[in-house]
C-alpha cells in the first residue's frame, strides 16, 4: 500500500516558486489516515518526482511519484529514504558518527573525552602488542596507546584542550 498523498502540481519552468505552495487542498484520497506533506522544491516539471514524508509508511520518508501510487505499482518501487540521503559526517578516530568538530577533527563524544582525559591527566599508555591495533568504534576501547595515538595521527590538537578546566576527582576529606 501506498499510504495518503498530497498530490504537488508541476510548476513552470520560469518561477522558481516552492512546491508547497502548489498542493491540492483536498488532502488525502485514500482512507489509511496517512498523510504526506512535500519535503522538497520541485521546479523542474515532470521529469523529477516530488519529494513524500509518509506517515503511512511509519513516518519514514520516501520519494515517489504521485503516479506511480494511484496507478498501483508501488510495489515494485522501492522507497528512496530521503534520511539516509544526508551524508554523515564519520570520527576520524573510531569511525563512528562524529558529534562535530573536536579538537580539530571531526570526531565522536568518547573520542573526544578520551582524549581531553588523556591530555588532561597527562596519562601515557602503552600498547601491549606491536602498536599497530585497529581502532574502530567496537574495538576503541581494547588498546588506549593505539588509540591516542590514532587521535594525534588524525590531527587532535593537545594545545585544543584546556588545562584549567579540569574536573575534580574524589573529594578529599579532612
Amino acid at each position: 500500500s501506498c499510504g495518503s498523498f498530497i498530490k504537488t502540481e508541476p510548476s513552470s519552468p520560469s518561477s522558481g516558486i516552492d512546491a508547497l505552495s502548489h498542493h491540492s487542498p483536498s488532502g488525502s484520497s485514500d482512507a489509511s489516515g496517512g498523510f504526506g506533506m512535500a519535503l522538497g522544491t520541485h521546479t523542474n516539471g515532470l521529469d523529477s518526482p516530488p519529494m513524500f514524508a509518509g506517515a503511512g509508511l511509519g513516518g519514514t520518508p520516501c520519494r515517489k511519484s504521485y503516479e506511480d501510487c494511484a496507478s498501483g505499482i508501488v510495489d515494485d518501487i522501492k522507497c528512496e529514504y530521503v534520511i539516509n540521503a544526508i551524508p554523515k559526517r564519520l570520527c576520524l578516530v573510531c569511525g563512528d558518527i562524529a558529534s562535530g568538530y573536536h579538537y580539530g577533527v571531526a570526531s565522536c563524544e568518547a573520542c573526544k573525552a578520551f582524549f581531553k582525559r588523556t591530555i588532561q591527566g597527562n596519562i601515557e599508555y602503552s600498547c601491549p602488542a606491536t602498536n599497530e591495533c585497529e581502532i574502530t568504534k567496537r574495538r576503541r576501547k581494547s588498546c588506549q596507546a593505539c588509540r591516542f595515538m590514532k587521535c594525534l595521527k588524525v590531527g587532535m590538537l593537545k594545545e585544543g584542550v584546556r588545562l584549567d578546566r579540569v574536573r575534580g576527582g574524589r573529594q578529599k576529606y579532612k
